[in-house]
């Protein structure tokens, strides 16, 4: 019964995919996006096949048809944005976007030779010994106690808040058509540093998700990029990939061991859990975490006491349940571990459709201000669909504040613009009136 379950998942997602297909021909961001999903059910089913967790059975058909659907209606803004009916991107003003840029590169820049240092100390060492990769990981665990107390490096602070949106500024920028080619290999310059830090740390989920962030940010606007630089980028992303994936494997089997089969099973398990987790514990954890995970930097904004600092804190005070984020859930199930299953889902909603409202293209024209809310909606669910809820903890909290604000200043600034221009219609319609008026 279990497999007929997953099967039927599989089909769904298989579906929404052949359907998008076969209305668009053409392979955009919603593709991308409802293949991951696609893809992700079947790792799914291999995850069950390989018996890691022996709890992850007896499923049922009714939290799967809710996954689904939640995350289905997440995808809207995604599935309704078409490319091809853009004719342009509208650029903002020029200082304001000057401004971004440099917020985005300097940081990264200042500790680019520390990460560099970091990396080539932990590389080194997994030639000799691929068991670092495993000490580097256990080390970064044992700092966790720490984190959320205080600030201890500003620059890191704002380079991680920024994070997501140098991913998307960088592909942004490479897409314009005046643009400085210093700032654009910065700006590359410093994605790159974003998830080379993560390696350095002995993470396979941070390389994991810049990777993935990056594959989106670029699909996103690469139909605003000339052929030539669609290609530079397509061969460069190539190596990186390859990088990328020899690094996840030598950290990988320096966790588990030089076992091949130990090393699958736990890959396949990485990638295909939350969905597993989700249909067994979403609608029974024993209890929910009242936005302790997804919203703590902004509960104690508004004097809420007693949120944990971090994900030791928080796993002590919710001892009770039956997981925690010690295992994936997606952002889906996050959202229903805090919240409770119907509240959730309320609060997905409520901001698909204050995104899917702000992100319609109106006369073929496209706005950043739209497009920070497109790519916060395609972190979330593209992150958000292997591993959890990408906007949590402190560091999610303040990447959440960053997208708002940068709405917030560049929508202004577009409304700023509209509202000179009916200004000076209505003062030519006025003048022309007066005029007639006086002849007459």
């Amino acid at each position: 019964m279990d497999e007929l379950i997953l099967w039927i998942y599989i089909a769904a997602w298989g579906g929404v995919a052949w359907l998008y297909w076969r209305k668009r021909r053409h392979f955009d961001t919603g593709f991308f996006i409802v293949l991951l999903y696609f893809v992700i059910s079947i790792i799914s089913y291999f995850a069950y096949l390989v018996e890691w967790d022996e709890v992850l059975k007896d499923f049922s058909l009714f939290p799967f048809f809710y996954l689904f659907f939640v995350a289905l209606f997440s995808l809207f803004p995604i599935l309704r944005f078409d490319d091809r009916k853009v004719k342009r991107c509208v650029v903002p003003n020029r200082t304001l976007l000057g401004l971004l840029v440099w917020t985005c590169i300097i940081p990264n820049i200042i500790s680019f030779p520390s990460t560099i240092k970091g990396l080539s100390e932990g590389l080194s060492q997994m030639m000799i010994d691929v068991a670092i990769g495993g000490e580097l990981y256990d080390e970064n665990r044992g700092l966790a106690e720490t984190t959320g107390h205080g600030i201890s490096n500003l620059p890191s602070v704002i380079s991680t808040a920024f994070s997501g949106i140098t991913c998307m500024l960088t592909f942004y920028y490479a897409s314009l058509k005046k643009k400085s080619r210093l700032i654009l290999y910065l700006l590359f310059l410093s994605c790159i540093k974003l998830a080379l830090q993560t390696v350095s740390q002995g993470q396979r989920g941070g390389v994991v998700e810049y990777l993935l962030l990056m594959v989106v940010s670029y699909f996103l606007v690469k139909r605003f990029m000339s052929n030539t630089l669609r290609k530079t980028i397509a061969r460069t992303g190539l190596i990186f990939v390859v990088f990328a994936f020899a690094i996840l494997t030598a950290i990988t089997i320096g966790r588990f061991g030089q076992m091949a089969d130990r090393t699958f099973d736990s890959t396949v398990y990485y990638a295909g859990q939350q969905n597993l987790y989700f249909n067994k514990f979403a609608f029974d954890n024993n209890g929910i975490r009242y936005g302790d995970r997804t919203i703590p930097l902004l509960k104690r904004m508004v004097g809420i006491e007693g949120v944990p600092h971090n994900y030791i804190e928080r796993r002590n005070k919710y001892h009770n349940l039956k997981i925690n984020d010690e295992v994936f859930i997606g952002f889906v199930g996050d959202f229903a571990l805090d919240f409770g299953p119907f509240l959730g889902a309320l609060l997905l909603v409520m901001q698909t459709l204050f995104v899917l409202h702000n992100t319609k293209v109106r006369k073929g024209k496209l706005y950043l201000h739209q497009i920070i809310l497109l790519h916060f909606t395609l972190y979330m669910v593209s992150i958000g669909s292997i591993k959890l809820y990408p906007f949590s903890d402190v560091r999610g909290n303040l990447q959440i504040l960053v997208y708002l604000f940068l709405y917030i200043i560049f929508y202004s600034d577009y409304y700023r613009k509209v509202n000179n221009k009916q200004i000076k219609k209505e003062n030519g319609l006025s003048t022309i009136y007066s005029n007639n008026s006086s002849k007459g």
